[in-house]
């Protein structure tokens, strides 16, 4: 196959850049990445999120060099990519920043660019500007086009008295991230002042949150257990980026003010809400973060369905995207939960259960609960001040549960498999046993459309809850 080259000026490289941690040096794979951090990703519907930590101020040179090396360290030899476009205040810059990122990856001699003619007429089609914004759906219609199998974006914001710069390799038939890289750069660097020429990038998404989160800090972690079931082995080192986590599991009181009914069967305002399907916490997710003016996380389509379901039980099947750089509510990934529920940072990951090798200290569970879910908060919290991440309710997770996926999961920010039959669900619930379900390691999954087993068109679990999570700048 030949090499087809794409110059910025007709390129449009497809970099989309939003509000991310700064990071700890490395990226994905922690290598040729310094003063910046990475991601990889692999999840259908996601878009990845830069790790985030203390990785300094990088020259703006610097920082599209080390993106183009980490697509290339991250990205198989001989995938067509398109570089579409750099979210900007100024086309100058998107020009400078596409162009040294267009030439890095044809000298590096390893990934296919799409040549710039079929760019332009391209970008001539869809009518968008290099400095422009382009959804994710755009991406993959444009990519599908020029038959490229994955589109390079990026943005820049300002975050403090920073520039926060972002490169994003978006799969075309997936629409997951390959990897992402996401550096702070000086906007009084000489050549950064000379581009934009007075502009000024929009401010990043950092809203913080209600005071019912908790900000987990990024870090490393050893994930799963080499002492349970085989889908928790093998014990492998985890890289995960900064975010918000919730408190407690989502009240009935909470989900009642935003939807406007409880389906739950235990009734009591502080009770967690219950017989909620992982669609359900979906909707709760972008119908909150409407109610509090947030970009929602996710898009919905309710009239197609989602391809990457193969699950013969679940007949409601929407196809859901993940919009990560949204500053929205939305579900955590298994990863981001194991390390919240262990600690994080910040305090022993060796307990059993979510705080304390004591499960009656911090959860409720079949001997403790007299037979229903119970307040949350009730009971003693972990480390981080995380409650009932081990009983009372089992809670959802964004990703697709795959028995086999510690084998292969990507070490920074894993966002699960790209497809399956079950959507994760953690920490055990009041009707479950210590030993099954509460252990922080332990992994289990459920239909998507779970709610009732006396109706299999309305499945609901009166021990099935969630919590909810926030990216945190």
């Amino acid at each position: 196959m030949n090499k087809r080259i794409i110059t910025a000026a007709a390129v449009c490289a497809v970099l989309i850049m939003a509000a991310c941690g700064t990071g700890g040096k490395g990226g994905a794979s922690g290598q040729g990445v310094s003063g910046g951090t990475s991601s990889t990703g692999g999840q259908s519907g996601t878009s990845g999120q830069g790790a985030s930590g203390a990785g300094g101020i990088v020259p703006l040179d610097q920082a599209i060099r080390d993106a183009a090396k980490n697509i290339e360290d991250n990205v198989p030899a001989g995938q067509i990519i398109a570089v579409l476009n750099f979210t900007s205040p100024s086309e100058r810059f998107s020009e400078y920043v596409l162009e040294e990122l267009t030439d890095r990856l044809v000298n590096g001699r390893k990934i296919v660019v799409v040549d710039r003619k079929e760019l332009d007429l391209i970008r001539k089609e869809e009518n968008f500007q290099l400095s422009g914004e382009v959804s994710d759906a755009s991406m993959q219609s444009i990519g599908k086009k020029l038959g490229a199998q994955l589109i390079v974006s990026g943005s820049i914001n300002v975050v403090g008295n920073a520039f926060r710069f972002r490169v994003r390799a978006l799969a075309v038939e997936t629409a997951a991230i390959a990897t992402s890289y996401t550096a702070d750069v000086n906007p009084a660097e000489a050549r950064i002042a000379s581009l934009f020429g007075g502009a000024k990038p929009a401010a990043a998404q950092t809203t913080a949150p209600s005071p019912g989160f908790v900000r987990v800090e990024g870090g490393v972690f050893q994930m799963g257990s080499n002492d349970g079931n085989d889908d928790g082995k093998p014990v492998h080192t985890v890289k995960i980026s900064g975010f918000y986590m919730g408190k407690y599991e989502v009240t009935q009181k909470e989900w009642t003010a935003v939807m406007g009914n409880n389906p739950s069967r235990f009734k009591g305002d502080n009770l967690p809400a219950e017989q909620v399907s992982w669609y359900d916490a979906i909707e709760y997710c972008n119908r909150l973060s409407e109610k509090e003016k947030l970009t929602p996380v996710y898009t919905i389509d309710k009239s197609r369905k989602d391809g990457n379901n193969n699950n013969e039980d679940d007949n409601i099947k929407w196809t859901v995207r993940w919009n990560r750089n949204a500053n929205g509510y939305r579900l955590p990934t298994e990863a981001e939960w194991e390390y919240a529920a262990r600690g994080g940072n910040g305090s022993p990951g060796n307990y059993a259960f979510s705080g304390s090798n004591n499960v009656d200290e911090v959860a409720w569970h079949h001997r403790n609960s007299a037979g229903s879910t119970q307040e949350a908060g009730a009971k003693k919290p972990n480390g981080l001040g995380l409650y009932d991440m081990s009983g009372n309710v089992w809670e959802w997770c964004w990703d697709w549960y795959d028995e086999n996926y510690y084998r292969d999961s990507p070490q920074s920010d894993p966002i699960g498999a790209s497809w399956g039959s079950r959507r994760v669900q953690r920490g055990g619930s009041w009707v479950r046993s210590a030993q099954f379900g509460l252990f922080s390691t332990f992994r289990s999954g459920s239909t998507p459309s779970f709610r009732n087993v006396n109706n299999p068109d309305d499945y609901r679990d009166y021990a099935q809850g969630f919590r909810l999570a926030r990216n945190a700048p």
